[in-house]
């Protein structure tokens, strides 16, 4: 949703005849936390890190895509879905990771009141 926020603004910038060169230098520097971004080099890590809220099986699927396009060997995902919520879409949320990465992890995420192994399975 934050490309469509993004547009949005450009669209509104180009109606107010701002400079194309000043909206673009604006999108080159946009990080929004915990939306396909890096962190692996913060760390020193020899292998890239991305976190991303993806919460939907539409978001997984997108993320997941765009990553497998750029990852130079294989794709790992990690990924859960907290307790006492959206348990409809556990077991969609598991078959688009099993299929589009070549590993996935499967976690519980923030379990609250629930059994771990539940949100799992």
């Amino acid at each position: 949703y934050n490309v469509y926020n993004a547009l949005g603004t450009v669209g509104a910038m180009s109606i107010l005849d701002i400079n194309k060169e000043f909206i673009k230098e604006g999108l080159l520097d946009i990080i929004v936390p915990g939306r396909c971004e890096r962190v692996g080099y913060k760390y020193n890590i020899p292998y890239e890190v991305i976190i991303d809220f993806a919460h939907t099986p539409d978001g997984l699927k997108n993320i997941l895509e765009t990553l497998k396009g750029f990852a130079k060997n294989r794709l790992i995902a990690v990924y859960g879905c907290g307790g006492d919520r959206d348990k409809v879409k556990r077991a969609e949320l598991g078959r688009i990771g099993t299929e589009i990465a070549d590993l996935a992890v499967i976690t519980s995420d923030n379990p609250r009141e629930e059994d771990p192994m539940a949100i799992i399975k």
